[in-house]
C-alpha cells in the first residue's frame, strides 16, 4: 500500500484532472496515453511500457480512468508506477510555472521566459533564438505561454533542471 501524504495525493489528484481535457471528471484512456507519451524521453520509458500501464490503468476497461482508478494505480505501484512518475513531473513543471508567473495572470510572458533562461542557462538569449521558441511551443501565437505550452517546453529538455532548453539554444534547427 502507497504511503502518500494527504498533501502529495491532493497534488497528483489535481493534475490527474488538469489532463480531463473535457471537463468529464474522468480521464480518456487517449488523455492518458497523450500524457504518458509526451514524457517517454525524460521518464526514460519504452512505448510498450506505455501501452501496458494504460491497460492496467483502465481497470474496469470502460476506456476512461476514473479517480478512484488513479488511487488503486498509485496504490498497486507506488513511486515506482509510471502514472506517479508523470502525475510528479508535471507537479514539479507547475511549480516552476507559479515560480516564474511573477505577475499571477496564468501565463509566462515574455518577459518571464527571458528570465526563466536567464536563471536555469545564466546565459542572455538573442531575439532571434527567442521567437523561434515561443513560435514552436506558443500555440494560439498570444505571445505567452499557458501552462499546458509551459509543459511541453519544458519537456523537450531530458535534463529538465540542470540545462532549460538546451536544444534550442545550441541548435537552432530543433524541429
Amino acid at each position: 500500500m502507497a504511503c502518500f501524504s494527504a498533501e502529495k495525493l491532493e497534488t497528483l489528484k489535481q493534475e490527474f484532472l488538469e489532463i480531463d481535457t473535457d471537463g468529464s471528471g474522468e480521464v480518456s484512456i487517449e488523455e492518458l496515453g497523450i500524457l504518458l507519451r509526451s514524457m517517454r524521453i525524460k521518464l526514460k520509458i519504452s512505448e510498450s511500457q506505455v501501452r501496458r500501464a494504460l491497460k492496467q490503468i483502465d481497470i474496469n476497461g470502460d476506456g476512461t480512468v476514473s479517480g478512484e482508478e488513479m488511487l488503486q494505480v498509485l496504490e498497486k505501484f507506488d513511486t515506482d508506477g509510471i502514472v506517479y512518475k508523470a502525475l510528479n513531473e508535471r507537479s514539479t513543471i507547475r511549480k516552476d510555472f507559479l515560480t516564474y508567473d511573477t505577475d499571477g495572470s496564468g501565463y509566462i510572458s515574455k518577459d518571464e521566459f527571458i528570465k526563466i533562461i536567464k536563471d536555469r542557462t545564466g546565459a542572455a538569449i538573442a531575439e532571434d533564438q527567442l521567437e523561434l521558441m515561443m513560435t514552436d511551443v506558443d500555440e494560439n501565437n498570444d505571445n505567452k505561454f499557458s501552462y499546458e505550452e509551459f509543459v511541453k517546453l519544458m519537456l523537450k529538455s531530458s535534463r529538465q533542471k540542470s540545462c532549460l532548453l538546451g536544444t534550442y539554444l545550441n541548435d537552432s534547427n530543433h524541429a
